[in-house]
């Protein structure tokens, strides 16, 4: 079948940094994006050949078309394949990454661990009045969505608030990172208290939340993190998170699935390994067939967005209590006009930097997504190499930047772009007031 001849070879032609030995496998954004890309790309679509995890499922998200019908999405991800690896090993060689950042010097200078200890309280002290704030004023409720609507100008999804609850992430990176790099015994064990309670409060958030993905980056980020201390966790206690949080994320996944009728007394092995599968078979993160459905919409009833989308990167900052009118997310969007969701805050898809260029700039936005994609991830990857005995270098890219690669070509930019700005502007600000030097 032509279809999967591409999507194998695109695979391929991802795996010639690695073959060419021009990157090495390791904690790297280029070898994470390899991984997401094996099952999102290969096993998503192979499963879907079967039918897993149903029919209607799979029926559902190839909206009743052939896989020999997806043969042009699944060539132009094989071009596209081949600019983003031309980019990423041009960048990751060439690309001069330490003058342009003289100016943030701050940045890669480990500050005193009393100052970095006032500031990470401080911080999460901000993220549980923020989800107190939160949840006094939409409720309790397990594995739950706030804030929808089916009417764009009811719909609000508290988003500012929502993010500041999430600094608990930050705390417990920076707090985690300073447990190895503290040498007070003392302090040490407070870093520890610190991040137990901020874990406890991101998990939490969370669960309550329905945020799948802040739980694989959490487990995976603080994994990393021992990784670049070369700390070595034993296999017990990684098989023991390994299965308390994919209990977790198969628990979330099957209340989505049938939140009408979810119950906890009747839920057998059978149903877990059934559920595990939709973490697989999605239309989330880089696939290939959701491309083809934009494609179809734009040549029956759509038009090019013409840079909306990208302007996004700038009115989304704009409170929906300032502008109730708003446009939503490149994600909202694309489930709404292409898979014909009815409601605002579910049903989101996202279309990936291919999808999301395309649809605003038209067949010139593919070449430009392609190259872009390479750029970014090149780019990080040699920061990444030159920077990685920065405490700020490894927060930032254990909780966040290590997945760019499966963001940007899975999401899409301005997504990608705004979930990195989350993290990155409080972490500067941490980090350039634990560094300032008073004088007396």
């Amino acid at each position: 079948m032509l279809f999967f001849l591409c999507i194998i070879t695109t695979f391929l032609i991802f795996t010639l940094p690695l073959l060419l030995k021009r990157e090495v496998f390791g904690i790297n954004i280029y070898s994470f994006f390899l991984i997401v890309l094996f099952f999102q790309l290969i096993l998503r679509n192979f499963l879907m050949y079967f039918n897993i995890p149903s029919n209607t499922y799979v029926e559902d998200l190839m909206k009743g078309m052939y896989f020999d019908q997806f043969l042009l999405s699944g060539f132009i991800h094989l071009l596209a394949s081949i600019v983003i690896i031309l980019c990423y090993m041009l960048a990751r060689k060439n690309y001069k990454i330490t003058n342009p950042l003289s100016s943030f010097s701050f940045l890669f200078k480990n500050p005193p661990e009393i100052k970095i200890l006032f500031l990470v309280i401080i911080l999460f002290f901000i993220s549980l009045v923020a989800n107190f704030q939160f949840f006094s004023k939409f409720g309790l409720s397990l594995f739950s969505t706030y804030g929808l609507n089916s009417e764009l100008e009811l719909y609000n999804s508290m988003g500012y608030l929502r993010e500041i609850a999430g600094f608990s992430k930050l705390s417990t990176f920076v707090s985690f990172c300073y447990i190895f790099e503290s040498k007070n015994k003392r302090i040490k064990i407070i870093f520890a208290f610190i991040a137990f309670l901020s874990l406890l409060l991101l998990i939490g958030n969370a669960i309550l939340l329905s945020k799948r993905a802040v739980l694989i980056v959490t487990l995976i980020g603080l994994w990393i993190i021992a990784a670049f201390y070369n700390y070595k966790i034993s296999n017990l206690i990684k098989i023991i998170f390994f299965a308390f949080f994919l209990s977790i994320l198969v628990f979330m996944t099957s209340f989505r699935i049938n939140f009408q009728d979810f119950s906890f007394n009747d839920f057998d092995y059978r149903d877990f390994l059934d559920v595990s599968s939709y973490l697989i078979v999605n239309n989330g993160g880089i696939d290939v067939i959701k491309f083809q459905h934009l494609v179809n919409y734009l040549d029956s009833d759509g038009n090019h967005k013409s840079g909306e989308l990208f302007s996004n990167l700038f009115l989304l900052s704009i409170p929906r209590s300032i502008w109730p009118d708003k446009p939503v997310n490149v994600d909202t969007q694309f489930g709404i006009e292409v898979y014909e969701a009815d409601t605002y805050g579910a049903g989101a898809v996202p279309p990936g930097i291919l999808g999301e260029f395309f649809w605003d700039f038209s067949w010139i936005g593919l070449f430009v997504a392609s190259i872009l994609a390479g750029i970014v991830m090149g780019s990080l990857d040699k920061f990444l190499f030159l920077k990685k005995e920065s405490v700020f270098v490894r927060v930032l890219f254990s909780s966040s930047l290590i997945w760019i690669g499966m963001s940007i070509i899975g999401s899409g930019f301005v997504s990608a772009l705004i979930g990195v700005l989350v993290t990155l502007v409080p972490l500067i600000i941490i980090f350039f007031f634990s560094n300032l030097k008073y004088r007396t």
